[in-house]
């Protein structure tokens, strides 16, 4: 019996793997997680963001944002009804490698309110709490390919304007997305 468990122990162990750490090629789904969402929750960054890729069928997939706020941080939500320069978008430039659906999914979806505040005096949807979006695209080019886009929003009470570059990279027909650490 002491013979059986050690071979099936042997057995085990040679057939472990050791992975590097780079983002992982999967059919369902790839992630990187951005370079700020790794800080503590006592860090001064008051949000952090996680990219994720969903495959929904053999050319299209779901870009996933996610958004953790710390500290009382919150930003314009896309699905504000009024026009702001810093409303949060996933920025995408046009290219021949894929279609981007310019419809985002916000998830929990954010809530009307009245802001009295000179600056915004009216009507606004704020995000506060974590939040996903979701925007399909398309592949329409086989070969290997490189886009750059960015998440772009004003994080407030901060009021500066946030810039987060990502990369999506299509190599031997898998499609990942990361975040840039520059």
């Amino acid at each position: 019996m002491n013979k059986l468990i050690l071979l099936l122990v042997a057995i085990s162990l040679f057939s472990c793997e050791t992975k590097e750490s780079k983002p992982v090629f999967s059919e369902k789904v790839v992630s990187y997680n951005y370079k700020v969402s790794n800080q503590p929750k006592n860090s001064k960054n008051p949000y952090s963001i996680l990219f994720s890729l969903e495959k929904t069928t053999s050319n299209s997939y779901t870009i996933v944002t996610d958004i953790h706020l710390r500290r009382g941080a919150h930003f314009v939500s896309p699905n504000s009804k009024r026009d702001f320069k810093g409303k949060f978008k996933i920025l995408i430039p046009k290219n021949n490698n894929v279609v981007v659906d310019h419809n985002l999914i916000e998830n929990p979806r954010s809530t009307e309110e009245n802001d009295p505040h000179p600056f915004v005096a009216g009507l606004v949807n704020w995000v506060r709490v974590n939040t996903t979006y979701k925007q399909k695209l398309t592949v329409t080019n086989p070969n290997d390919f490189t886009i750059s886009g960015a998440i772009e929003f004003v994080i407030e009470p901060n009021c500066t304007l946030e810039k987060v570059p990502f990369t999506i990279k299509q190599y031997n027909g898998e499609l990942i997305i990361f975040g840039d650490d520059c």
